[in-house]
């Protein structure tokens, strides 16, 4: 295999770059092996279908822990396993408070879904009568909810639809051939027929797996490509977070750079460029520094954490989601702080900053930057802040980041 793909001229792959083109195995397992000189060849790639089909836009997941621990499967990776002696929380229910509480959450930030996560492998059917009746109240403002949860009956699967559940999480986690050195209370196969049974019936899938678990490249391609087969509305990308107490604790992560998980993601939005693609577990560890890279391929992030780990919190990230490229002419994403929506905004001019902005506060920026800003038409809506104080505040935070002040508000460009 190695020999063939070293024969594959990733760059020319690239350059004449056709959507409707079938990646074959040997040429997506050459995307991973390619030498990172291509890798901004092929992030511009991935960034013109994220754009032909996600547009400009982040969108933000919460994930809620509803049942955790006691699980009857070994999976490797996995706090919450049969083997696993993690320090986690166990409980069985989580407390109305703690998921209607977060559910309220998503629906004030307007964030895009409420994720809901359950361990085990199954369930009974009044189990699922009691989950549907919290989905009821849950959807009382039509919140997006997805659920990760084991294997369902088509009947319980159904009784989740009625309620409300708009889709359903059910990772690959890895290959086909790798699966059992991860899991042996279950099957590959067995997860792949309960996806096909969830999509017959009418859900939306979210299906995705998990990079830097022993795994080699050809199983990261075998694994993307049955998801390919799936093709689910969202494909989230987790990077192993080793947790103490699992089997997974002492990995080697070494080999997770910053440049082979881009091209892992980059090979996922070429391979499903429809899908949501997800940078989940791993995001703030893996990407840190580098994320106006990152949203150039992904468009959907989680807050708040992953279940049994921790992760960036939902105001550090709608609050400080705010990157940018420092070249003119790039993306810079922008968070509005009342809808906590990412929209990508352009540096049009060297030496000025461009925001968007309503003509009421257009005064107030030029007289926090101290020269003339450019309102430019853009295509997307422009959500104003909740108040002048925090529109200030996000101001002068916008400002030192561009560069168009330092720290001391003094001008940083030079002015024409």
């Amino acid at each position: 295999m190695q020999n063939v793909t070293e024969n594959i001229d990733v760059g020319k792959l690239l350059d004449n770059w056709d959507e409707t083109h079938e990646l074959t195995k040997d040429e997506a397992l050459a995307i991973l092996n390619c030498d990172d000189v291509c890798l901004d060849k092929l992030i511009e790639t991935a960034y013109a279908l994220r754009l032909k089909y996600k547009g400009k836009k982040v969108s933000i997941q919460l994930l809620t822990n509803v049942r955790s621990g006691n699980c009857s499967q070994n999976c490797a990776y996995c706090a919450q396993s049969c083997e696993s002696q993690a320090q986690i929380e166990k409980y069985k229910r989580v407390s109305d408070e703690k998921l209607y509480g977060d559910n309220d959450l998503v629906d004030n930030k307007h964030l895009a879904r409420h994720c809901i996560g359950l361990s085990g492998i199954s369930f009974t059917d009044a189990e699922i009568e009691d989950l549907a009746g919290r989905i009821r109240k849950m959807k009382k403002n039509d919140t997006q909810i997805c659920c990760s949860i084991g294997f369902l009956t088509e009947k319980q699967a159904l009784m989740l639809k009625e309620a409300g559940l708009n889709r359903i999480n059910h990772n690959l986690n890895s290959s086909r051939r790798f699966y059992p050195n991860i899991c042996t209370t279950h099957t590959y196969d067995q997860r792949i027929n309960n996806i096909r049974m969830l999509k017959r019936i009418g859900f939306e899938m979210c299906c995705g797996g998990i990079i830097g678990m022993g795994e080699n490249r050809e199983d990261v391609v075998d694994m993307l490509m049955d998801v390919k087969e799936i093709n689910p509305e969202s494909v989230p990308i987790n990077f192993l977070l080793p947790i103490k107490g699992t089997r997974l604790a002492d990995r080697d992560i070494s080999g997770l750079t910053p440049q082979y998980c881009l091209k892992v993601l980059c090979l996922a939005r070429l391979l499903v460029p429809k899908s949501d693609i997800r940078c989940a577990a791993g995001r703030e560890v893996y990407f840190k520094g580098i994320e106006p890279t990152l949203f150039k391929v992904v468009d959907s992030i989680f807050a708040s954490g992953y279940l049994t780990a921790d992760g960036q919190g939902i105001d550090d990230t709608t609050h400080h989601l705010i990157f940018i490229l420092n070249r003119p002419g790039h993306p810079i994403l922008l968070l509005s702080l009342l809808h906590q929506e990412v929209t990508c905004f352009n540096l049009v001019l060297q030496s000025d900053a461009v925001i968007h902005t309503d003509q009421n506060r257009f005064a107030l920026a030029q007289h926090i930057a101290g020269h003339e800003l450019h309102v430019v038409p853009h295509p997307v809506r422009f959500v104003p802040c909740r108040a002048d104080i925090d529109f200030f505040r996000f101001l002068f935070q916008f400002f030192v980041l561009v560069g168009v002040l330092d720290s001391e508000r003094n001008l940083t460009l030079e002015q024409r």
